[in-house]
């Protein structure tokens, strides 16, 4: 047996005379009496979808399910958000503990910058010279050194 998990409504003109609690819900002009102590009526709003971003030869859409927090002029795009498979597969590798081809380490490298260019990071982040670090690595090793560098200033990039 199962049971129903929404009540039925009642379109406009089917609402029982009287009761309040149907009639004026699908409204969109009603007015609204913002003269007591009641909470207003909110509305859902709608994700604001962004086109897609050629960074490179790296595709970005955004999830606008996890928005980047903090408010900045260009957020920085996530791997996971990138859309031709390059660098999910460049990442996917790193995380693995594979040794990275040249084409994986350049892709991550694109990310790389792009992130540190456009994050809040913390206390005194001289951007500049990260970007610089980020033309510097050549190994995995450098990368995680790199990555660990940049969590310290609280940007987690994988």
């Amino acid at each position: 047996m199962t049971e129903e998990l929404f009540e039925p409504t009642l379109d406009e003109d089917e609402a029982v005379e009287g009761d309040e609690s149907q009639a004026g819900e699908q409204g969109e002009d009603e007015e609204v009496d913002i003269a007591d102590d009641e909470p207003l009526p909110v509305r859902a709003a709608t994700p604001v979808v962004e086109p897609p971003e050629m960074i490179s030869k790296l595709v970005f859409v955004a999830n606008p399910d996890y928005p980047y927090p903090f408010k900045v002029e260009k957020p920085p795009r996530f791997w996971m958000e990138e859309q031709t498979g390059v660098l999910s597969a460049a990442v996917e590798a790193y995380l693995d503990g594979q040794r990275l081809k040249p084409d994986q380490l350049a892709a991550i490298k694109v990310y790389l910058k792009q992130y540190v260019e456009r994050a809040v990071l913390a206390g005194a982040a001289k951007v500049p010279l990260l970007v610089s670090k980020i033309d510097k690595i050549k190994s995995n090793g450098d990368l995680e050194r790199f990555a660990d560098e940049v969590a310290e200033l609280g940007a987690e990039v994988f």
